[in-house]
């Protein structure tokens, strides 16, 4: 990504603190991670995409989570456990009849795994987020929150001991 193109995000960013990194993204028309890189350390810390056994791992452990797919025409909020996994055909398979999460994933493709920690929609959210080669989401694991809209204390703390691990 080109110096210029950076400046410009980072200038969306400041005079869009709240806005979605994929509106700021389709805006400029770049993508999703060419703007979440591009947030400040305090917001998101990308880990090496190599820890993404350890995580999926580590998040069976947290209860209900809300795992979000995105395309152009679609937004998939799921919110379940996030159920083990084993790696088949060339995926991370996820196992089936356990939670209203299932699916594959096409680990070879992912590039960015990232920790975020961002207002959305007017509430603080805490989120795991991974992108692929070309900078788009594959899927989002934010963490679960109470009758109060409030995030669970001991996800609050799984959170933060998986991310200072990592």
């Amino acid at each position: 990504m080109n110096r210029m193109v950076n400046e410009k995000i980072r200038e969306a960013l400041v005079k869009q603190p709240n806005a979605f990194p994929t509106m700021i993204a389709q805006e400029l028309g770049v993508s999703e991670w060419a703007v979440v890189s591009q947030l400040t350390s305090e917001v998101m810390q990308e880990v090496d995409a190599a820890a993404f056994d350890k995580i999926m791992q580590e998040v069976t452990n947290w209860g209900e989570i809300t795992f979000i797919v995105r395309n152009g025409s679609v937004i998939a909020e799921i919110k379940g456990i996030v159920p083990q996994g084993t790696y088949g055909r060339g995926y991370f398979n996820f196992a089936h009849d356990v939670s209203p999460i299932s699916g594959h994933i096409n680990v070879a493709n992912l590039a960015h795994i990232c920790f975020v920690q961002k207002a959305a929609m007017g509430m603080e959210s805490l989120s795991i987020q991974f992108f692929d080669k070309q900078g788009d989401s594959m899927f989002k694991i934010y963490l679960g929150r109470g009758e109060d809209k409030k995030h669970i204390l001991a996800q609050i703390d799984a959170y933060n001991k998986l991310q200072a691990s990592l």
